[in-house]
């Protein structure tokens, strides 16, 4: 039986501007071109919420506030595995994106990302936009965090 070698912990964010989300278009691990989010992989030491603030400052030059908890999605293979973990996220309203090298990106509403081809999708990211879009969220209770063993207040 084959065994799980390696695991990813990873944080993406959904941001809304004017009924749009910014959704990225970039190569993944194997170099195929997917539509993704901002966010990536949890370092050792960090929250969800700290490698979310992380990867949107990186990605987009923007500094966010995490909102809401939405969906977590883990994805199981042969050799290894991985754990979403998507967020809502408010930025200033002047807030102007820097994108990282390497990434597109577009504003998209409901009706842009229905369009989108599933296979071309990393997997969640439909569905979190989705609920985001129809004002949906999870209790803050649907996500617990510890940080050095005592618990980590991710919602103000």
């Amino acid at each position: 039986m084959p065994s799980i070698e390696t695991g990813k912990l990873i944080s993406s964010a959904i941001i809304i501007r004017d009924d749009r989300a910014l959704v990225f278009e970039e190569k993944n691990d194997v170099g195929e071109l997917k539509y993704n989010l901002p966010g990536g992989h949890i370092e050792p030491g960090e929250t969800p919420i700290d490698a979310l603030l992380r990867e949107v400052l990186e990605e987009t030059g923007m500094v966010c506030e995490p909102m809401s908890f939405l969906q977590l999605v883990v994805n199981t293979w042969d050799r290894n595995h991985s754990v979403l973990m998507y967020f809502s996220v408010r930025v200033a309203a002047d807030a102007v994106v820097v994108l990282e090298e390497g990434i597109t990106a577009q504003w998209m509403t409901n009706e842009d990302i229905a369009e989108l081809p599933d296979d071309r999708c990393v997997f969640g990211i439909k569905s979190a936009l989705a609920m985001v879009l129809r004002n949906e969220v999870l209790p803050s209770t649907a996500l617990l965090l510890r940080k050095g063993g005592k618990q980590f207040e991710w919602q103000k």
